[in-house]
C-alpha cells in the first residue's frame, strides 16, 4: 500500500523532463514553499501546463516564481534554465520586464486576461539565438482568497505568418518604390540623369551614404562612374576607378554576374587586402554591387555604400538588384533615344537645308487594293521653291495637283509596287515647271510610302534650248556672213577703177557690216530697234547734225531684217557723201518711216529722201550698191524696193511686212552678187 508522502512525491506524474525538474526542485527552499502544501490552483494550473503541446508558463505568488514545460523549454538556452526555472519572472525575463511588467500589474489589478499578439522574441533555437514572434494569452489565476495569486501564460508562435505577412509587405513596398522610381526616369532621356535619379531614390530608400551606376570600358579594366548620388556626408565615386584595385576575387565574382555583398570589406577575405582601395573610394564599410552581363560581359554595375559595417538583409540585395536592371534598361532607352533625337536633328537639319525639294508620300488604296491617291506627309521648305506649289503637307495630291494628279499616282505607284527607284524628268502643269525627279520606296513596302526628291530644270532647259538655237544661228551666221563678204569682195573689186578704190569700197562696206552685227551683239541678237540701227548708219556718215532727219514710230526688227536693212542703208549713206546731197555744202538727207496695219499683219513704210545736191543723172549702169538696195534689201524684207533718180536728189522707198523678232528662225541671208 503506497503512502500519501509517496502520492505527494510523485506529483506532479510524468510531464515529461520538466515535471521531473518540477519533482526534484527544492521548493521549501524558494518563496512558494514546499509543493505538497501548493494551493489547488497552483497545482491544477501546473497539471494544465505540462499537458499543454504549446510552450506554458506559470508565474505564482508575489514575486511570480516561474515554472515552464518541455515546449518552452526547448525556447531557451540550456545555460539558463537554472536562471529562469523556478526564478521571480523579473529576473528570469529581465530583458524584457519593462514590456511584461505593466500586463501583470494589469492583471492583478483587473482580474482579466490579456492578449499580446505577434511579440518578437528571441528563443534558442539550432544552438543559438534566433528571432521570432509569438502570441501570448496571459491569464489570471486566482488564490484561496479569491485575489489574483499567478498567471497562466501560453504562447503559440507566430513566426512563420508574421514573415509571411512581412515578405508581402515588403513585396508591396518594394513594387511601390519600383513604380515610384519607374514613374521618375520615365520622362528622363539623358543616361546620367537616369542613374543619378535612380541611385538617388534608392540611397535614400536603404539609407546609405552613397548609390550610384557605373560602366565598365571594353577590355573590362576600368569602371567609370558619371556622376552618382550622396547624402552629403559620404564623397562621391564619380571619376574612373581600376576594376583590379578591388581585389581579384571581388572582379571574378563581378565577371561571373555575382552580386557581392560586403557586411565589411575591411574583415571580409575577398577584400581585407584592398583595404587601401576602398579608403580612396570614400571609407567604404559597407555595401552591395551588382553586376550587370549582357552578351557574356561584365559591362556595367549599380552599387550601394555606407561608411559603417551592415548586415544586408536578403530582402534589400534582391531590391538593388531590381533597381540595377530597371537601371540599365532605362539607360540605354535613353541612350537609343538619345541616338535617334541625334540622328534625326541630322536628318532633320538636312531635311530643311537641302537646295532641292523633298517630300515623302503614303499611297491611299481601294477596297480592291487599287493606288487611288496619295497624301504628302513629309515635305521641305525647298518644294514650294522648286514646285511653285505651297501648303502641300497633310494633303493629298488630288487636292493638291487635280488636273494631273491621275499621271502622277501612277508613275510613283509602279515606284511603290516595283521597289525600284527611278530618275525622270516631267513638266508639272500646274505651274509650269519643268522638273528633274529621283523617287524611291521607303522600306517598309507595308507602309506604302515613296520618297520624292527634286529640283526645278526649267531654266537650265531653256538655257541649253537658247544654246542649241544660238549655236544654229550662229552657224547661220557665219554661213551667211562669209556669202555675204564674198559677194562685197566680188563687187567691190570687179569694175573698181584702182585696187586703192576697191580696198576702199570693200573696207568701208565691211565696216557697215560689222557695225551692224554690233547692233544686234548689243541686244543678244534678239532683234534691234528700228530707228536705232538708222542712228547708226546716218549719224556716222552725216556730215553735220543739221543736214540730215530722221523720224518714226519704235518698231522692231528680226536680226535678219536689222542687218540687211543696216547694210542697205550704209550703201545709201555712202552714196551721197561722194555723190548725193551730203556732198555739196547743203544738202539734207531724210529718213522717215511709218508703221501701219495691212492684212496679215503690219508692214513698215520706209523713205530714203536726198535732195540739195548736184542734179542726179541715171547711172548707165547699175552697181553693187544699187543691186543690194533693190535686190537684196527687197528679197530679205519680202517687200518692195524702188530707187528713184529725181534730177532734185535720189529717193529710195520700202514697203514690206514688219516681221515679228520673237518669230525669227535662223535662215541664210540672201547676198546679191
Amino acid at each position: 500500500m503506497v503512502g500519501a508522502r509517496d502520492v505527494l512525491t510523485q506529483w506532479p506524474a510524468g510531464g515529461g523532463a520538466a515535471g521531473a525538474l518540477i519533482r526534484a526542485h527544492d521548493w521549501a527552499s524558494t518563496p512558494l514553499g514546499p509543493s505538497g502544501a501548493w494551493p489547488a490552483t497552483l497545482r491544477g494550473a501546473i497539471d494544465v501546463m505540462l499537458g499543454s503541446a504549446f510552450p506554458a508558463f506559470v508565474w505564482w505568488g508575489e514575486a511570480l516564481v516561474q515554472v515552464y514545460n518541455d515546449a518552452a523549454a526547448d525556447t531557451i538556452d540550456p545555460a539558463r534554465h537554472a536562471a529562469t526555472f523556478a526564478a521571480p519572472a523579473r529576473d528570469a525575463w529581465s530583458n524584457v520586464w519593462d514590456s511584461i511588467r505593466p500586463v501583470a500589474e494589469q492583471i492583478r489589478a483587473t482580474g482579466k486576461a490579456v492578449l499580446g499578439e505577434d511579440l518578437p522574441i528571441t528563443p534558442y533555437r539550432d544552438g543559438g539565438p534566433a528571432p521570432a514572434w509569438f502570441t501570448f494569452s496571459y491569464s489570471p489565476l486566482h488564490g484561496d482568497d479569491g485575489a489574483v495569486a499567478g498567471l497562466f501564460i501560453t504562447a503559440i508562435e507566430t513566426t512563420a505568418r508574421v514573415l509571411a505577412e512581412g515578405r508581402l509587405r515588403e513585396g508591396a513596398a518594394r513594387q511601390t518604390f519600383l513604380l515610384r522610381l519607374s514613374d521618375a526616369i520615365r520622362d528622363l532621356s539623358d543616361p546620367t540623369e537616369i542613374a543619378t535619379k535612380a541611385g538617388e531614390l534608392l540611397g535614400t530608400k536603404l539609407d546609405v551614404g552613397r548609390c550610384g551606376y557605373g560602366e565598365v570600358d571594353e577590355a573590362g579594366a576600368f569602371f567609370t562612374v558619371h556622376m552618382d548620388w550622396t547624402d552629403g556626408r559620404m564623397p562621391s565615386m564619380a571619376g574612373r576607378l581600376r576594376l583590379n584595385d578591388f581585389g581579384p576575387e571581388m572582379i571574378s565574382d563581378f565577371r561571373a554576374g555575382r552580386t557581392v555583398r560586403l557586411d565589411d570589406p575591411l574583415e571580409d577575405p575577398r577584400t581585407r587586402e584592398s583595404a587601401e582601395a576602398f579608403a580612396a573610394i570614400g571609407r567604404m564599410r559597407g555595401g552591395v554591387a551588382v553586376p550587370l552581363i549582357r552578351e557574356g560581359r561584365f559591362v556595367a554595375a549599380l552599387y550601394a555604400h555606407q561608411t559603417e559595417p551592415r548586415h544586408w538583409t536578403d530582402d534589400e540585395v534582391a531590391l538593388i538588384q531590381d533597381v540595377a536592371e530597371r537601371t540599365w534598361e532605362a539607360v540605354e532607352r535613353g541612350r537609343a533615344e538619345s541616338s535617334l533625337r541625334d540622328s534625326e536633328a541630322r536628318y532633320r537639319s538636312l531635311f530643311e537645308s537641302i537646295d532641292e525639294g523633298f517630300c515623302v508620300i503614303e499611297f491611299m488604296e481601294d477596297e480592291a487594293g487599287a493606288l487611288v491617291d496619295f497624301v504628302y506627309i513629309e515635305a521641305n521648305p525647298a518644294l514650294a521653291v522648286r514646285s511653285g506649289v505651297t501648303g502641300v503637307l497633310n494633303r493629298r495630291v488630288t487636292e493638291v495637283l487635280a488636273s494631273e494628279a491621275e499621271d502622277w499616282i501612277a508613275i510613283l505607284g509602279q515606284v511603290l509596287r516595283s521597289g525600284e527607284s527611278i530618275r525622270f524628268e516631267r513638266p508639272l502643269a500646274t505651274t509650269g515647271r519643268l522638273l528633274e525627279l529621283f523617287a524611291f520606296r521607303v522600306e517598309p513596302a507595308s507602309n506604302r510610302q515613296v520618297g520624292v526628291l527634286f529640283q526645278d530644270v526649267t531654266q537650265q532647259r531653256q538655257g541649253q534650248e537658247h544654246m542649241r538655237l544660238m549655236v544654229n544661228e550662229l552657224n547661220h551666221r557665219v554661213k551667211n556672213n562669209l556669202a555675204m563678204i564674198q559677194a562685197i569682195a566680188a563687187q567691190s573689186f570687179r569694175n573698181a577703177d584702182s585696187l586703192a578704190d576697191a580696198q576702199e569700197r570693200f573696207t568701208a562696206r565691211i565696216m557697215a557690216m560689222a557695225q551692224a552685227n554690233d547692233l544686234l551683239t548689243g541686244e543678244r541678237w534678239a532683234g534691234a530697234s528700228l530707228r536705232n540701227a538708222v542712228d547708226q548708219v546716218v549719224r556716222s556718215h552725216c556730215p553735220d547734225a543739221g543736214r540730215c532727219a530722221v523720224s518714226g514710230p519704235e518698231a522692231r526688227l528680226s536680226p535678219k531684217t536689222a542687218l540687211a536693212l543696216s547694210l542697205a542703208l550704209h550703201e545709201l549713206a555712202t552714196n551721197a557723201l561722194k555723190y548725193g546731197a551730203w556732198s555739196t555744202g547743203a544738202g539734207r538727207v531724210a529718213v522717215s518711216w511709218s508703221v501701219y496695219p495691212a492684212r496679215g499683219g503690219e508692214r513698215l513704210k520706209f523713205e530714203w529722201r536726198e535732195e540739195g545736191g548736184p542734179v542726179v543723172v541715171m547711172p548707165s549702169r547699175r552697181g553693187f550698191g544699187s543691186r543690194l538696195i533693190e535686190r537684196g534689201l527687197a528679197a530679205e524684207m519680202r517687200g518692195d524696193v524702188t530707187l528713184a533718180f529725181a534730177a532734185e536728189g535720189l529717193v529710195c522707198t520700202l514697203d514690206a511686212p514688219l516681221d515679228d523678232p520673237a518669230s525669227f528662225e535662223p535662215g541664210d541671208v540672201q547676198a546679191t552678187s
